[in-house]
């Protein structure tokens, strides 16, 4: 169910005046970038590799001429990984990325990192090395020295998937290459930031067999997996459907019966995203959200006028972290005053994408919108 591994999703070209100028993807398909995130209501980042930047609430982007693959933001700075030739370097802003300074320390790294920071002061990179061993480095201290954490693997992955809650509670998935609509996964979690891991749950045929998770469906892309609490979790499997744990990831059980998910269809699963513990959101292509607040145990459904423009992610307001912003593939959205309009104007410019707890929740861009119901 949905698409199969490396299928792409459905995608348009974007119309020339939708971007303001300067935008990367305003002429074409977005090839430079594939990833955004917001520090603040005005402050933003389009990367990966490209970077672009905008200070003004996503009216102007300003190439910064850098490849960065990584941007997380964290108690008031902006983490970042970048390219510098076949060397990865980790970087640091606290002043919403209008200047970067390169941690004091640079961890040596076997494979190229991923990043997970949880405040200005803590965080990790975790990579696959050569022999697909992970290596995971942590700093509490900005980056001024770096420890590495023993690796919680019993097994080998093809894919990884890390996050924090807190600084001493992690989520550690590790799953594997896939098997048409099969594939192992192994759920670790911490309680003393990844000095020492818990096997919750394994499927793998080679390893103790523990807690309870489904073999069917693929875990793939990292806006596909959500931890929101030290005990709740969510999974949007490929060829699967979204899966829940309340249990520090033990057992795991259909967050969304499938019928209600699927309407019949064959769609696409994905994005997931939570603010907190309570609130959260996950989309259904081609045309449905679905919106949780009370932790996943109930959701409500949510009628999009989307067409066939699959999100690519979703992700939290910084400012206002009972809001989510959804990214799909063909848009970008910014911050706008009309978050709790349940009717707002069409503008010719790029419009938030408010996911609120308003009971009038919407989103909006030239030709497009959303509203609550369903």
């Amino acid at each position: 169910m949905g698409v199969r591994p490396g299928q792409a999703s459905p995608h348009h070209p974007l119309k020339p005046d939708f971007f303001p100028a300067g935008f990367p993807w305003q002429t074409g398909d977005p090839t430079g970038v594939g990833s955004i995130r917001f520090a603040t209501a005005q402050d933003g980042f389009a990367f990966g590799p490209s970077l672009y930047s905008t200070h003004d609430g996503g009216q102007t982007w300003q190439n910064e001429n850098r490849l960065v693959s990584e941007i997380a933001v964290a108690g008031g700075a902006i983490w970042a990984v970048e390219q510098q030739q076949t060397m990865a370097l980790v970087e640091r802003s606290i002043d919403a990325g209008r200047s970067w300074q390169p941690a004091p320390a640079q961890p040596a790294m076997n494979g190229w990192p991923a990043l997970v920071a949880i405040s200005a002061q803590t965080a990790w990179l975790y990579a696959l090395g050569n022999g697909l061993d992970l290596q995971l480095m942590a700093t509490s201290d900005g980056g001024t020295t770096w420890h590495e954490n023993k690796s919680p693997l019993g097994a080998r992955c093809a894919s990884l998937f890390l996050r924090a809650i807190a600084p001493e509670h992690l989520w550690f998935i590790c799953v594997g290459p896939g098997a048409t609509s099969m594939q192992t996964k192994q759920v670790y979690t911490s309680s003393d930031g990844g000095i020492s891991w818990q096997l919750q749950a394994n499927n793998h045929p080679l390893g103790p067999t523990t807690g309870q998770i489904t073999i069917m469906g693929g875990l793939y892309k990292p806006a596909n997996f959500v931890a929101a609490s030290a005990s709740s979790a969510f999974m949007v499997l490929d060829r699967g459907n979204m899966i829940m744990t309340v249990d520090s990831g033990h057992t795991w059980r259909d967050a969304i019966p499938y019928d209600r998910v699927s309407a019949g269809g064959d769609p696409i699963l994905g994005p997931v995203a939570f603010a907190n513990a309570d609130n959260g959101w996950f989309f259904v292509s081609p045309d449905r959200l679905f919106r949780t607040t009370d932790g996943g145990q109930h959701w409500s459904g949510i009628h999009c006028a989307l067409a066939d423009h699959v999100p690519g992610s979703i992700f939290l307001g910084q400012s206002a972290p009972r809001v989510a912003y959804a990214f799909p593939s063909s848009f970008v959205f910014r911050p706008s005053s009309r978050a709790h309009n349940p009717h707002p104007p069409q503008t010719s410019g790029a419009a938030l994408t408010a996911l609120s707890e308003s009971s009038n929740t919407f989103f909006t861009v030239p030709g497009l919108s959303c509203l609550s119901g369903g």
